[in-house]
């Protein structure tokens, strides 16, 4: 039952929708730095690696997903979606190459280059090691123990292919994505999700 203080209204669900949606907005919105958007011209949230900087981030995120668990539970809509490939972390369901597409293409067009050309042929050298970039500090992550050793060949391509499709989606964020779930799972199980796909849950997130 929802009432807002100062204002008459008879919650028949116009009420507590209005609430969450109202909620949702300051929660999500990429301005706290806990969300951003996917890109310049794609406006579905992922979760912003440098939201770390706020010391109680991680209880953020287990509330936000406790509170975006609740919208669904009583069929009330959030005001932003996310990306496809958050809402396959929230189903447990492996990321693919393809998930990528939409979300950095720049990237993707280089994994798939790499899948579908003769590595050792153009002379390319890669090892099983990342750089990237945090607050203007350049890193290096590596994608298996001594990765910085590990050459990149033909024959494991695709295990290097699908260790950085994983990195790039959870770099940074596997803290803060297990925190929205736990939160998420304390009022619906996520077991009870498993007979939808991340489509069908982004529609009962967020409407058509």
């Amino acid at each position: 039952y929802i009432e807002f203080r100062g204002e008459e209204g008879i919650d028949y669900g116009g009420v507590a929708r209005e609430w969450f949606f109202f909620l949702s907005h300051q929660m999500l919105n990429p301005m706290y730095c806990l969300f951003e958007y996917v890109g310049d011209k794609n406006y579905q949230l992922q979760i912003n690696p440098a939201s770390g900087v706020n010391p109680e981030h991680l209880q953020y995120f287990k509330f936000i997903g406790r509170v975006v668990a609740m919208a669904m539970f009583h069929s009330k809509f959030i005001d932003n979606g996310f990306s496809m490939p958050f809402y396959k972390q929230m189903l447990g369901k492996k990321l693919l190459l393809r998930d990528l597409e939409n979300i950095d293409p720049e990237f993707y067009n280089s994994l798939a280059w790499i899948r579908d050309n003769n590595i050792e042929e153009c002379g390319l050298e890669m090892t099983f090691a990342q750089d990237y970039e945090v607050l203007g500090v350049v890193k290096t992550h590596e994608l298996v123990p001594d990765g910085n050793d590990k050459i990149v060949t033909e024959e494991n391509k695709l295990e290097y292919i699908n260790l950085l499709i994983n990195w790039r989606f959870t770099h940074g964020v596997k803290q803060q994505t297990r925190a929205f779930i736990d939160g998420f799972s304390e009022v619906i199980p996520l077991e009870w999700l498993k007979i939808f796909d991340e489509k069908e849950l982004e529609v009962m997130l967020c409407g058509i």
